[in-house]
């Protein structure tokens, strides 16, 4: 697509209004001198596959997906990138010459970014605590395994889907050039965390996205991360203000951080994705910070 056309982009999930997204790509339109917008698109899973129909008849280049559809999306796409088949889900997909639908995985390049920033290089490596077993969850994974973590427990709701990740880390991995080194996994379901001390834990859940209280459970596993340890609650604020689950980890007196970073460089990463043009992340930081102030 050439600068002179029109670039439509935009967020599809169920809820979307709390996105923050729109002024960040915005603001990477304006800076990479592209003409276009970005839109919220609510989507629930009973209309997805026609909502996905509607958007290529309106002409849209490209779109992020957010809960509930990360994984729906693998089976409408017409091609995967690598990061997409490796982690099972597709939360950016481009819209090729108007109809075909690229998948693509931000979550995992996103998260590893963000990690790096906060994570001190002596923690590196030890034992993970994953939350959560959807597309999120499986990003966070996948980026331990790249960064060599030998141990990884994962807590969710339902077991059965703690077992279905693990079995597709498990084939994907092995199918890999050259094979992924799979780390020891644990598991445990939201009433029966077991003793094992992560020195990181990863929120993966939307566990706080409406500002509700974070769970009696929850609170009970905060409190056995490593007290020099690290939690990544990949919810982000909204107002700039903590979520409540990095209210309670600074209680602890736990490093903590949300999903800010990552929310800005997935975006750039999705941008890059459907233009071809890299966008400093300062510029879509600074978007941000202005959108937060106007809340």
């Amino acid at each position: 697509m050439s600068p002179s056309q029109s670039h439509l982009f935009g967020l599809v999930g169920h809820p979307v209004e709390h996105s923050l997204s729109p002024p960040m790509h915005k603001a990477a339109l304006e800076h990479t001198g592209l003409s276009g917008d970005y839109e919220l698109v609510d989507l629930d899973a009973g209309v997805l596959s026609s909502g996905i129909a509607e958007l290529k008849a309106r002409g849209f280049s490209g779109f992020n997906v957010t809960i509930p559809h990360k994984q729906a999306l693998l089976s409408l796409c017409d091609k995967l990138t690598a990061d997409a088949e490796k982690t099972r889900a597709v939360n950016t997909v481009k819209i090729d010459n108007g109809s075909r639908l690229i998948g693509h995985n931000t979550d995992l390049g996103g998260f590893s970014k963000a990690l790096s920033g906060i994570l001190p290089e002596d923690l590196r490596t030890k034992v993970a605590c994953v939350v959560g077993a959807g597309g999120a969850a499986r990003a966070a994974v996948w980026s331990l395994i790249a960064g060599g973590w030998p141990r990884i427990v994962l807590v969710a709701r339902n077991r059965d889907r703690i077992l279905e990740l693990i079995g597709d880390v498990a084939s994907v991995g092995e199918k890999l050039n050259p094979p992924a080194s799979i780390p020891r996994f644990e598991s445990a379901d939201t009433g029966a965390i077991g003793l094992t001390i992560p020195d990181l834990l990863v929120n993966c859940t939307s566990i706080g996205l409406g500002g509700e209280p974070v769970p009696e459970w929850f609170v009970d596993l905060l409190r056995m991360v490593n007290p020099e340890g690290v939690v990544f609650d990949m919810v982000y604020s909204r107002d700039g203000e903590p979520t409540p689950l990095v209210r309670e980890a600074l209680r602890l007196r736990l490093i903590c951080c949300d999903g800010t970073d990552m929310l800005i460089h997935q975006a750039s990463i999705a941008f890059e994705f459907w233009t071809g043009r890299a966008v400093p992340t300062e510029i879509m930081k600074q978007a941000l910070g202005q959108a937060r102030s106007t809340r």
